[in-house]
């Protein structure tokens, strides 16, 4: 079936699926990332290198048949929680919508059981509010 827009063209229904999957994918992602986890990092954390060594060791990445790969770009405050929003910066779309948005779910969770970090002092001084960008990828042998 084909609908009108409010606009007065004609809407597919394909094109009104993806539209309503995208913005239940953003939902999900604010809502993952907003509230904290329950269970905290115990290990502090001394080096930036340590955060993506912390990320690395939490990614479980989804079974899928494409080699999918995203870029999160995030902050931190000075005890390691997650300071506003997440922000996909890029996602190949090559591969399938479902397969894309169950990695952005799967890369969502990472952060969802990982934070919030225990950042040494000097480090959660360091890095408060400068932003990272963290890049995951399906291909096995690949890190964050």
């Amino acid at each position: 079936m084909v609908r009108k827009s409010i606009y007065g063209g004609i809407v597919h229904p394909t094109i009104m699926q993806f539209i309503r999957a995208l913005i239940l994918v953003e939902i999900v992602a604010v809502v993952l990332l907003s509230r904290e986890a329950s269970a905290q990092n115990t290990k502090e954390l001394n080096t930036i290198a340590d955060i993506y060594a912390a990320i690395r060791a939490c990614w479980k990445a989804p079974k899928i048949s494409d080699p999918v790969e995203l870029t999160v770009r995030i902050s931190f405050t000075r005890d390691g929680k997650i300071l506003g929003k997440a922000r996909v910066t890029y996602e190949n779309r090559i591969v399938p919508l479902e397969e894309r948005f169950r990695f952005r779910i799967a890369v969502m969770n990472t952060f969802k059981r990982c934070t919030p970090f225990s950042f040494s002092p000097d480090l959660g001084d360091a890095v408060a509010g400068k932003p990272f960008n963290f890049r995951f990828r399906s291909d096995p042998g690949s890190g964050t």
